[in-house]
């Protein structure tokens, strides 16, 4: 069965920040064609955003990671996601609004899961029937370990 999941913005800065972290691992998944990963315009320029902050930015350049590598990994994000344009923005994390886009999308793109590291969503452990689970909660799942 191939499960349908909205990602916020901290799994893919870890994804690219850390190569074979749990991130990672997720996206590899994606590519491989088991999940369909459902992103929004909004969690794209969000991450767009936070890739310039100066700490991300610092420990990019330790990694010798360029702003074409990131271009490069966002578009492939963008194409292999399903895009979804949600209507409605619900306000549901009021300590953290942004936060609210992921939960957006996930109702848009009726997915399955949300996969999250944000302590503001993974407290809610569940959102509409959606569940929201870490990078590791979700890889030992539903991925298993090697």
């Amino acid at each position: 069965m191939s499960y349908r999941l909205v990602v916020d913005t901290n799994i893919i800065i870890s994804a690219v920040l850390t190569p074979g972290s749990n991130p990672d691992r997720l996206f590899q998944t994606v590519y491989d064609g088991h999940l369909q990963l459902i992103l929004s315009h909004a969690i794209l320029e969000e991450a767009r955003r936070v890739f310039d902050y100066s700490k991300i930015r610092k420990a990019l350049n330790k990694r010798a990671v360029t702003t074409t590598e990131i271009e490069d990994f966002l578009t492939k994000l963008s194409q292999i996601s399903i895009l979804v344009v949600p209507e409605t923005i619900p306000n549901i994390i009021k300590e953290d609004p942004s936060d609210n886009i992921v939960l957006a999308a996930a109702l848009e793109g009726h997915v399955d899961f949300i996969v999250s590291g944000d302590q503001h969503l993974t407290s809610l452990k569940e959102y509409r029937d959606i569940r929201i689970l870490t990078p590791s909660e979700f890889i030992e799942e539903f991925i298993g370990t090697e």
